[in-house]
């Protein structure tokens, strides 16, 4: 709804998951991501509540100190902000690299047949993806270029499966990002 240009509608539709969920850390920050919406005391206290909880996941939890950054920063709370944002980046980086050990596992396999070369080379996208967000360039681009070194291989024994050449074109645009 908002990418539709419905936003209240999509406001509406955040507070009813809300309703359902309020630890939805992801739903906090869609609201805050609006950058219209201003959050009331209720909103803020219901985040805090939500972080309080101990059973919810990471990704929620850097979610709403994202949130709650934002809410803090329109307050002009600049400190209250930063201590949010830094704890929200700092959880959501460790989250990050936890998933790291299991790409590098799939993009050091033994080279196969195309299939299980294409999963290869999406598990080395994906992990210069990881690697890039939490700061480590150097191994990103090292990432990012066996991408495109398996994806051109793929590209040039099988020209016509499109897949290995948008694999080689992605692996092409991430080097670019870098």
């Amino acid at each position: 709804l908002k990418t539709v240009g419905r936003q209240a509608d999509a406001i509406t539709a955040y507070r009813k998951a809300l309703a359902l969920s309020p630890t939805l850390g992801e739903v906090w920050w869609s609201l805050a991501n609006l950058k219209t919406l201003k959050f009331d005391e209720n909103d803020i206290a219901a985040m805090r509540d939500a972080l309080d909880t101990d059973a919810i996941a990471a990704e929620d939890r850097f979610h709403l100190h994202f949130a709650l950054g934002k809410a803090q920063e329109d307050r002009g709370q600049a400190a209250e902000a930063f201590d949010h944002y830094a704890t929200g980046n700092a959880l959501r980086k460790r989250l990050l690299e936890s998933a790291v050990p299991f790409y590098q596992r799939l993009a050091v396999q033994k080279p196969g047949d195309a299939p299980r070369e294409a999963a290869r080379g999406r598990a080395c996208r994906r992990l210069g993806e990881l690697r890039m967000q939490i700061g480590e360039l150097e191994q990103a681009l090292a990432d990012f270029e066996q991408t495109r070194s398996i994806f051109a291989k793929l590209a040039a024994d099988f020209p016509t499966t499109p897949e290995y050449r948008e694999g080689l074109a992605a692996g092409q645009m991430n080097l670019g990002a870098v």
